[in-house]
This record gives structure tokens, C-alpha cells and sequence, in this order.
């Protein structure tokens, strides 16, 4: 998915025939910032190699709140009203989830493994390469 979404700009590019950026409107903006959160929140789990029932849980709830409510026409009162706004609040949601966990991996309170083991994983299965004579 990122080397895919990282080739779009290139594609779009190339079809117009300059370097161009993508435009997209505010609606799109929120959902590229939104996915971003919660890669952040999923980023957050990576470092700690730990994903647990709960935090699948709540990113799963969180996903499907904002899926729920994306058909609900914006004029039908409450509904109406979260609909217009539960992709803002969601990203919102993920964006502090992320800060926090980033908190407690400064204080802590979660291990950032994921540095540890790919430095262990480094030192024991590649070797350097031999010296050129």
C-alpha cells in the first residue's frame, strides 16, 4: 500500500506531463489525515511489537464508527450532524492516541523493541561485506 500510494504523485505526473501536485478537495484532505492517524497509532504498536485485544478493538471500533456513519445524509438531524463531523473527530482521535503513546515510550512505559530487535537482527544475520583489495 505505501509503495502504491507513494507512486500516485509519479502517475499523475506523468499524465499531465509536468510535475503536478494531486489536488484534492477538503473532504479528501481529511481522509489522507485520518489515514495517517491511525498509521501513526498502528506505528506506535509496531515499535512495541505488542498489539493487544484491546487496542485492535478500539482502532477496529474507530474504523468502523466513521465507516458507519459516511452514507448518513448530512441534513437528518443528530445523525446528520455526527455524520458531518466523525471523520474529523476520528482523526482526531487517532492523532492524540498517537501522542500518547509517543508519550509513554518517552517515560517508559511501552519499549520501543522494535529498535532493539532490528539492531540484534542486524549485528547476527548480516555480515559485513568483505574489503575490496
Amino acid at each position: 500500500w505505501t509503495l502504491l500510494t507513494a507512486m500516485l504523485p509519479l502517475v499523475f505526473s506523468i499524465s499531465v506531463g509536468a510535475p503536478s501536485a494531486i489536488p484534492f478537495d477538503e473532504q479528501q484532505e481529511l481522509e489522507l489525515l485520518m489515514t495517517l492517524g491511525q498509521s501513526l497509532v498502528g506505528l506506535m504498536f509496531l515499535v512495541n511489537m505488542e498489539l493487544t485485544a484491546w487496542e485492535a478493538s478500539a482502532l477496529f471500533a474507530l474504523w468502523f464508527v466513521q465507516f458507519a456513519f459516511s452514507p448518513v445524509p448530512r441534513d437528518v438531524g443528530l445523525l446528520g450532524f455526527v455524520a458531518t463531523h466523525i471523520h474529523e473527530w476520528v482523526t482526531w482521535l487517532y492523532l492524540i492516541w498517537a501522542a500518547i503513546e509517543l508519550v509513554r515510550i518517552f517515560l517508559g512505559q511501552r519499549q520501543p523493541l522494535a529498535f532493539k530487535l532490528f539492531a540484534e537482527v542486524w549485528r547476527t544475520r548480516v555480515r559485513p561485506a568483505a574489503p575490496v583489495s
